[in-house]
């Protein structure tokens, strides 16, 4: 690394005060730089009251409005129970009323399962009528196909009477 060159500040030219002749002088300037110094921190001082004074002026103002929109959200929320209170009675009518129309579809749809089980024994006795016709209904198949069958030996026997 390159090496910098050392830079030192520039020493400040000291400012030549009057020498204070007599002690009269002396104290003036004592006095001045009291005065000076009182000054300031009395100009400082009022700085930082205003400066609170401020800072709890705008904190006032937030809490008042803080405090009036609580109130005023409290009021709407307890305006809102007082009616949801209503609502509540009127969702237990609903639910009653929905609880009554279930027992009374259950107890159709018992109804109807005591006539379907009545029903399965009528079944019981309709399966063996179905069984009896399918049985009918196989042998008349078989006499269509004797029919067809002896159809067409006359109608074989009738073209070789024919011919001869």
């Amino acid at each position: 690394m390159p090496r910098r060159k050392i830079t030192t500040k520039p020493k400040r030219a000291l400012v030549k005060k009057k020498p204070v002749r007599n002690k009269e002088d002396l104290n003036t300037a004592v006095k001045d730089i009291k005065i000076e110094l009182g000054d300031e921190m009395k100009t400082e001082r009022e700085k930082m009251i205003a400066m609170w004074a401020g800072v709890i002026f705008f904190m006032v103002i937030i809490l008042a409005f803080w405090a009036i929109s609580f109130k005023n959200n409290v009021k709407g929320a307890i305006k809102e129970t007082s009616q949801s209170g209503a609502g509540f009675s009127e969702a237990i009518n609903n639910f009653n009323k929905s609880l009554e129309e279930t027992k009374s579809s259950f107890s159709n749809f018992q109804s109807v399962l005591e006539n379907n089980f009545i029903s399965k024994e009528e079944s019981a006795t309709t399966e063996v009528q179905i069984q009896e016709l399918e049985q009918r209904l196989k042998e008349m198949e078989e006499k269509i196909k004797l029919d067809k069958l002896l159809y067409q030996l006359n109608n074989e026997l009738n073209k070789d009477n024919k011919t001869e």
